[in-house]
């Protein structure tokens, strides 16, 4: 039995005798950090201007491929690009950075 389904049975039968002592059960979604090395729909949407990239590296569960970096006028311009986790093949998920702030975002989930 994997790890996870393990987590998810034990949950389950703590849940299970809650309820059978009449306790309120509260039970949480997986951590997104399941899907480290590439990126979900959900993780996406989270990212917002003027986040820092350590942040998304956290958010996203992997630090991507730095495409492009240059300087102008003291400012610090740099494109990663991300590993999209539903059609990897045909699916793109990039992130521009300025000083390491969001400046903008792409995804093409295909």
């Amino acid at each position: 039995m994997s790890t996870s389904h393990l987590a998810r049975s034990v949950a389950l039968a703590g849940a299970a005798a809650a309820l059978a002592l009449g306790t309120t059960v509260v039970v949480s979604s997986p951590a997104t950090a399941d899907t480290g090395g590439c990126v979900t729909k959900t993780e996406f949407h989270k990212i917002r201007r003027d986040m820092q990239r350590d942040r998304v590296h956290r958010i996203f569960d992997t630090r991507g491929r730095q495409v492009s970096t240059f300087w102008i006028g003291g400012d610090h311009y740099s494109t990663r690009d991300y590993r999209a986790c539903r059609h990897p093949r045909w699916s793109s998920v990039s992130v521009d950075y300025v000083n390491g702030e969001v400046d903008g975002k792409y995804a093409y989930w295909g």
